[in-house]
Formats: structure tokens, sequence, C-alpha cells
């Protein structure tokens, strides 16, 4: 329910470890404020991982270091947290936001060595442009910093509903490295600073 035009919501993903109980658990909360087309919100998320053992489901990550470095990591903390912003114009929704991301006890998976816990700020301008009922456009820059990298990324998608539930995308992303090979999502880092993602498929809500 809303009270006033605020809402809240929360999540605690229980450990499925036996002995273990923080192993691979996760619990969040976060809040939203809507008035008219302006809608206004903030998160916490916390995830316990494995750290440096096989127990659990939080499988390694491919994680850029500090430095622009790139690895497999298996992570211990990870907390994410941010705050958003978006306000309608006509058929145009323009909206930023901010979000900090740190991982703590973090280990090579390939070596089992420590690693530096590493911390990423990420800020975002994006638009929408609701061409007609059916076909909408859609645009982001993303820049994020850590210690000693950074990475810019900026993205297109086109979305067409074929349905109420179900709808047809097209996009593309593409990452700029400041140092170390460029990585977008979880996708294998590339052998050079730049990184193109060519994306299309259906999705479905049921």
């Amino acid at each position: 329910p809303s009270f006033g035009g605020f809402s809240f919501g929360g999540m605690y993903a229980l450990s499925n470890a036996a002995g273990a109980f923080a192993n691979n658990r996760a619990y969040s909360i976060g809040a939203n404020y809507q008035q008219g087309t302006l809608n206004i919100g903030a998160a916490w998320l916390h995830a316990n991982g494995r750290g440096n053992s096989d127990a659990g489901a939080y499988d390694a990550m491919t994680l850029p270091g500090a430095d622009g470095s790139v690895f497999d990591a298996n992570v211990r903390t990870q907390n994410t947290y941010g705050v958003g912003a978006s306000y309608g114009i006509g058929d145009v929704t323009v909206g930023a936001a901010w979000s900090r991301s740190t991982y703590t006890g973090v280990t090579d998976a390939a070596s089992g060595s420590a690693a530096p816990s590493v911390g990423f700020s990420n800020y975002e301008l994006n638009a929408v442009y609701q061409l007609n009922p059916a076909l909408s456009l859609a645009g982001m820059y993303t820049y994020t910093k850590a210690s000693s990298a950074h990475w810019h990324e900026g993205a297109l998608q086109a979305v067409y509903q074929l349905s109420k539930r179900t709808d047809t995308y097209l996009e593309t992303v593409y990452q700029r490295a400041s140092n170390g090979p460029a990585v977008i999502n979880t996708n294998d880092p590339s052998s050079s600073r730049s990184q193109l993602l060519v994306a299309a498929g259906i999705r479905h809500r049921f």
C-alpha cells in the first residue's frame, strides 16, 4: 500500500547451508515515493557469499579489480545501495541514478589467494521515449569509478509490445575501460579496453 505517495518493501532470503546460517543469505530494504509522473526510490541489498569455500550457491563472478584488472572472484559479502529518480514529460521519461557496490572478503577463484576488496560507484542518466502505444525507445549512459580505474558505458534499446504481457526487444551496449579489459555485466572479458554487446529477445510476463 501507498501512504501519501510513499511505499516500502523488504526481502530476506534464507541460507540453505546446514550449520552455516549466514552462508548465501541475502536481505534488502527499499522505499519509493510517487507523485504524478515523479518517482524517487532508494534501496539497499546485502548478500553473503561463500567466501573461498565450495559450499553454497554464490558462484565465482568475473570482477574487475580496482586497478582495472579482471579475475574470477569468490566474494564473502556484497553490499549495494543506491538512489534514483525519474520524471515524465509527455511521452518522454528522464531519469538519473547513483549506486555504490562494495565486495569484501574477495579471493581469486583460480588460486585461492586473497584479492583486494573493491568498490564501485555508478552514475547513470537515462531516458525513455514512448513513440506509440506499442513501441518505446530508450538510451542510457553510465560512468563507473573504482579507486584507480573507470568505465564509460552507453546503451540503446527498442521495445515492441506484442501483447499486454509479451514484448520483443533489440538492444546494444558499448563499454570503454580506462585500463585493463572491458567487461559488460558477466560476459567474458574483452581482449581490449572496449566491448560491444548486441542482444535481441522475446519476454513474456507470467
